[in-house]
């Protein structure tokens, strides 16, 4: 990796800063839409798979994104230990942090698609709003069309002394 990459400096062909870069993940930042993307170049190791999931975990924190991009078309299934990592250990994460909406981009093998769209469907139930897709472009377009949301903004101090003045003992 160059430094301009180490820096986060290097753009993909959407425009989005580039946070993380191996032989087998890559890490973007959409900041204008609010999007954490990444696409696996070739099945991660377990350390890659979860030094991807916890970089994305702190953009979505850091950057209060809710919109996560998954190009997943050179995966072919994510190793069980793994898959119970992430249900354990990043899926409450970015959960507390306030991800609503997942576009999965669908592996082009068959199992692959499988596999892929049983996460969707269990994430789903767990109030997520994920789409399965088959394209880069059209999961952009999907999650573009979601609003990014605005960073925190304090109340003005009449309404927090209301506030409190009506608070509860």
């Amino acid at each position: 990796m160059d430094e301009a990459q180490k820096a986060g400096q290097s753009h993909d062909i959407n425009g989005g800063r580039l946070i993380l870069q191996t032989e087998a993940v890559s890490l973007w930042y959409h900041a204008a839409s609010g999007i954490v993307h990444h696409r696996l170049e070739t099945i991660p190791d377990s350390e890659s798979f979860r030094a991807l999931l916890l970089a994305g975990a702190e953009l979505l924190e850091r950057e209060r994104a809710q919109k996560w991009l998954s190009d997943d078309r050179k995966n072919l299934v994510v190793r069980e230990h793994d898959a119970a990592w992430a249900k354990q250990v990043w899926l409450p994460r970015v959960l507390r942090s306030g991800f609503k909406h997942w576009a999965i981009v669908l592996p082009t093998a068959a199992i692959g698609k499988l596999n892929m769209r049983r996460f969707a469907a269990e994430n789903s139930k767990l109030g997520l709003n994920v789409n399965a897709i088959d394209n880069p472009e059209t999961a952009f377009d999907w999650l573009r069309s979601f609003p990014v949301r605005a960073p925190e903004q304090a109340l003005p101090m009449a309404d927090t002394r209301h506030r409190q003045a009506n608070r509860k003992p």
